[in-house]
């Protein structure tokens, strides 16, 4: 049985290991280099420091899978939004453990009056975008080929969940106790591609 539960210490080496699969095998994750345990460790440390959960899906003492969220950008004004990630080990995709996953993840967002969600899926995940869709995230953007890897231009695919978005459920509270702000604030964006001859 997969149970969910906060993370510790002792969690890294299968962290490492299951980022690492994505990185080399997948394109989950814009990075061409494996990252050494080290790198791993100082994520969960810079997490732990800055109030950040990481959950993990374990199955018969086994880690099989993790979730987390961070700072979606780093300028003051983004406090309220947050970035989530989800990555379940390789041979265990496809039993619901991202699922399982991305509850505690929003869960807690929403325990502590964060606004929105964003997540960046690359666009040819399909069971990616499916998961984030099930839990309300709407598509608020679509880079064409911003990232290149086995060969190929990469689309990224920004998706989002928060109060007053369409399809946000759960009565998400954003600051000061309101269910999304009377004023909104959209940021728009912009991309060049003819850098190329």
């Amino acid at each position: 049985m997969v149970i969910i539960r906060p993370a510790r210490e002792s969690d890294i080496p299968a962290f490492s290991e299951i980022y690492n699969h994505v990185i080399l095998n997948t394109t989950a994750v814009y990075q061409y280099e494996a990252q050494t345990l080290e790198m791993r460790r100082a994520w969960y440390e810079s997490k732990m420091k800055d109030g950040y959960p990481v959950f993990v899906a374990e199955e018969d003492g086994k880690v099989v899978g993790f979730s987390s969220y961070g700072p979606f950008r780093a300028w003051a004004a983004y406090k309220y939004t947050v970035e989530n990630s989800v990555y379940v080990a390789d041979g265990q995709r496809g039993k619901g453990i991202g699922r399982m996953l991305m509850q505690p993840v929003i869960d807690s967002a929403r325990s502590r009056g964060l606004h929105a969600i964003v997540s960046g899926i690359d666009a040819s995940n399909d069971a990616s975008v499916r998961l984030h869709e099930q839990f309300g995230f709407k598509e608020v953007a679509h880079f064409k080929e911003v990232g290149f890897k086995f060969g190929r231009w990469l689309d990224l695919e920004v998706s989002g969940v928060g109060a007053g978005w369409a399809g946000a459920t759960g009565g998400w509270l954003g600051p000061c106790g309101v269910v999304g702000p009377n004023a909104r604030f959209y940021l728009r964006l912009r991309i060049l591609h003819s850098l190329r001859p």
